[in-house]
């Protein structure tokens, strides 16, 4: 009998903990505010890897961010899995940020990024920077994204 009133005592405190700890973990995960330019480039220091995917091809991209300048690879193979990366990258420039931005389709912001190859500007862009341009994005939930496809990882 005594057993029996111990257990809405012992359900209890597993539901008091089971609060507590849903409410530091929630707490703990930081979200960047995409209107700070600042907080947003700081988020985006390091090294990132994602792909897309069309037509059998696995379009894989690997970019390293250090202040407003990147070092890219860009691969294309037959497998989702993550490439053998030469040591040398195949662009090297930087990169400035749009405005913030909404999606048309879904809820949520966003920011283009306009890589520009060293040396390089307007007219005088390689086509890897343009497609670092045109196929990845910083979104406000996930960080760098692979447009129409998936988040990038943070390495």
């Amino acid at each position: 009998m005594k057993r029996q009133n111990q257990l809405p005592k012992v359900l209890g405190s597993l539901a008091v903990i089971s609060f507590f700890l849903l409410i530091s973990i929630a707490s703990s995960v930081e979200t960047v505010d995409i209107n700070d330019e600042n907080a947003v480039q700081q988020d985006l220091q390091g090294t990132w890897v994602g792909y897309d995917h069309e037509g059998g091809i696995y379009t894989h991209y690997k970019l390293e961010i250090s202040g407003t300048s990147f070092k890219g690879w860009m691969k294309a193979e037959y497998t989702s899995t993550e490439p053998e990366w030469g040591s040398q990258p195949d662009e090297t420039g930087s990169f400035t940020l749009s405005p913030v931005q909404g999606y048309t389709n879904s809820a949520g912001n966003y920011r283009n990024i306009n890589f520009t190859k060293s040396g390089g500007g307007y007219g005088n862009n390689s086509l890897t920077a343009r497609a670092f341009t045109n196929m990845i994005i910083y979104d406000e939930s996930s960080g760098l994204y692979v447009v129409s496809w998936a988040p990038m990882k943070k390495k």
